[in-house]
């Protein structure tokens, strides 16, 4: 069997593995048949075959929908159309400060200018666009009669729901506030694409060089892909730029690091891996959490584990910051990884301003974490984590657990305190 074997990298490749495991495993492609893990557990390998005929842009659409739809505004759109329908259907609207921050919620979420361009793309292929028309001509109000509302709201919630609406609603809303917090400038992330047909985008710049790829004879090719090493032609080429922090612009920037002669270039393998990034990342209320556990695949998949066709955990409204903290702390302190030496974490928050935080977690640190004393007491600090000094609020559970984490001493707190 002729295989394409992706092996283990830095974090955000390994990531993308995970991301490309998820997209697999919840498609109708065969595992130990068009997919599997190498004998080695250092890597994925996928049917040649396989991959020359799958529809790429299919399943990362797919993978992508079901993985961040139900933590999407496109979500809250219809929560909010159904809890209002609810209401007026058992004779219970009383127009009042939620009911209206619904309907001003649903109106100015549906007419943002993401969505207005995913609409433009899609109305000549979807049924009554008129509605969503009169949307703009017509903002919903608490003004209206019941009866009137009901039926604009029943009409709303209908044409969102037909599958094209639901995915190209959905995808806007994944591509700026999930997958652009990994990559940009490039796909349907550059700016001259944001009227374009995301698919389309998609399957230019990476399903087809991806496909074209695994065809080409590469025995010949001056360039080699930095992660793989594999040969890659000029054309094939892809900057690592586009994943953000990776690089800088490296089409401005020749900096002498590189000698002037810029080699900081994926292979379109490597490269549609690297986009799979955000799939592989778990998500903890205002926070993406991945643990790059290398060992092997298996370990990899496992930690950072998405049950078949299960996406993210929708957060509570209630939830906080301290509650993602101890969740993530558990995490870490599973089974799982008792037996590894150190755990490396790595955390980006949702914010566009955000930034990757690194942490190792040595063994010594989680043998004192996982001592009875201490898990009892920060069980305790969990439950009454913040306390104010002077004019300030200080998370004292997630101040003492990364104090140990990072092995700073206690003093400072115990003195304070």
């Amino acid at each position: 069997m002729d295989r394409v074997i992706i092996t283990l990298g830095d974090f955000l490749k390994n990531a993308g593995i995970v991301g490309m495991k998820y997209l697999l495993d919840i498609s109708e492609a065969e595992e130990d048949s068009d997919y599997g893990i190498t004998s080695d557990e250092q890597g994925i390998w996928l049917d040649r075959d396989f991959a020359l005929h799958a529809d790429w842009t299919d399943l990362y659409f797919n993978a992508c929908v079901k993985y961040f739809g139900k933590n999407t505004v496109y979500q809250g759109v219809l929560d909010r159309i159904e809890r209002c329908l609810t209401k007026i259907r058992e004779d219970k609207w009383n127009p009042g400060r939620e009911e209206k921050d619904d309907l001003k919620f649903i109106t100015e979420k549906l007419l943002s200018n993401s969505y207005q361009n995913g609409f433009n793309i899609i109305k000549e292929k979807v049924e009554n666009p008129e509605i969503y028309l009169e949307l703009k001509k017509n903002k919903l109000s608490d003004k209206f009669e019941s009866d009137v509302l009901r039926k604009r709201l029943e009409e709303l919630q209908q044409f969102l729901t037909q599958p094209l609406c639901r995915e190209t609603f959905i995808m806007k809303s994944i591509i700026y506030n999930y997958i652009n917090r990994f990559w940009d400038g490039k796909c349907f992330l550059l700016r001259a694409n944001a009227k374009k047909d995301m698919r389309a985008v998609f399957e230019k710049d990476f399903s087809e060089t991806f496909h074209k790829y695994l065809e080409g004879e590469h025995k010949k090719a001056k360039d080699t892909c930095i992660d793989c090493g594999n040969g890659i032609t000029g054309k094939e080429k892809v900057s690592i730029a586009f994943m953000k922090e990776m690089a800088d612009d490296l089409t401005r920037k020749r900096s002498a690091f590189w000698n002037c002669q810029v080699d900081a270039f994926l292979c379109p393998v490597c490269a549609f891996v690297y986009a799979l990034s955000p799939l592989g990342f778990q998500m903890y209320a205002n926070k993406f959490v991945f643990m790059n556990l290398n060992e092997n695949i298996s370990v990899l998949v496992d930690v950072n584990g998405k049950e078949r066709g299960n996406g993210l955990k929708e957060k509570g409204e209630e939830e906080n910051y301290t509650v993602w903290f101890a969740r993530i702390l558990n995490k870490v302190l599973s089974d799982k990884v008792k037996e590894l030496n150190n755990v490396q974490v790595i955390l980006r928050g949702t914010r566009a301003e955000d930034n990757y935080m690194f942490s190792i977690i040595g063994r010594d640190a989680l043998q004192i974490l996982k001592q009875e004393k201490v898990q009892k007491a920060l069980k305790y600090l969990e439950q009454h984590p913040y306390v104010k000094l002077s004019n300030e609020f200080v998370n004292v559970h997630e101040s003492v657990v990364m104090n140990i984490l990072q092995y700073h001493k206690q003093y400072s707190y115990l003195i304070r305190f």
